[in-house]
């Protein structure tokens, strides 16, 4: 009897093992799957909104309304500066329901710059904060820092990502990284529309579930202010320290919401 006993106990300890480290296993390693790809570039279309925003409205006079061309502002916006010494504080408020950004993004409430009155400098830094923000409906917290300098003479933004964004839904994920975004055309005229960049940089983001994917441009993502989705370019995806890796092809330049993602050599069409 005690030899059966000891048999079953064996075999049931067995077991919860393998279920935990099947949970476990399950919950890092699970297929790299298209909405995943689709949470990560929410937050990426958040980071270039904001990085575009901070870089206009961190100038002595905003300019987001240049000449007689619409801004990427809406007329929503109310934008009110204050000055104490050498340190300016623009405060960019959206209000409390949705304000339509001009490339059709939606956003309610307040993004805070701080930044000095060294307007002519090579190299600037401007403070952002995020209070009661709100991005397509996602709620964005966050508070870190743009680096403003050139490259091959054109303005460039490098913006240090540290936001947690929370989905209608509840979930939730965390950006940390650097995305630096290079004015490459438009920045010398007074139309917003022909402004057009390129992105580089490297940066994570945390799920729920506790996986981390580990983002890399691998060759620079094109992006223009009159279209609302990224033109072109190649994002590197790997998670958990390579435990799965994956390729999302943004295309050839048309703008539409389609792009390919490579996972272990297979490609598939996927809408963003």
């Amino acid at each position: 009897m005690k030899t059966t006993i000891t048999a079953l106990a064996i075999i049931l300890f067995l077991f919860v093992v393998g279920c935990s480290k099947g949970e476990r296993d399950d919950s890092r390693y699970y297929p790299m799957k298209a909405t995943d790809i689709v949470a990560n570039y929410s937050i990426d279309n958040i980071a270039d909104d904001l990085s575009d925003i901070a870089q206009i409205e961190s100038e002595a006079v905003s300019t987001a309304g240049r000449g007689s061309q619409p801004g990427l502002l809406g007329e929503c916006t109310q934008t009110t500066t204050t000055i104490s010494g050498n340190t300016w504080t623009r405060i960019i408020d959206f209000g409390t329901s949705d304000c339509s950004l001009a490339n059709g993004n939606k956003v309610r409430g307040k993004i805070i710059l701080t930044f000095s009155d060294d307007f002519p400098a090579a190299v600037r830094t401007v403070r952002y904060r995020l209070e009661n923000f709100y991005h397509n409906s996602r709620f964005v917290q966050g508070n870190d820092s743009l680096g403003k300098t050139f490259v091959n003479g054109h303005p460039t933004a490098a913006l240090n990502l540290s936001m947690t964004v929370t989905t209608p839904t509840g979930f939730v994920l965390q950006r940390m990284g650097r995305r630096l975004r290079e004015f490459t055309s438009g920045y010398n005229t007074l139309a917003w529309s022909d402004d057009q960049f390129s992105v580089t940089g490297s940066w994570s983001t945390s799920f729920p579930n506790r996986t981390v994917h580990f983002s890399t441009v691998n060759s620079p993502l094109i992006i223009k202010s009159d279209c609302e989705h990224i033109l072109g370019g190649t994002i590197k995806f790997t998670r958990d320290n390579a435990s799965a890796a994956g390729l999302l092809d943004y295309g050839n330049g048309t703008c539409d919401n389609q792009a390919t993602l490579y996972v272990n050599g297979n490609p598939s069409v996927i809408s963003l």
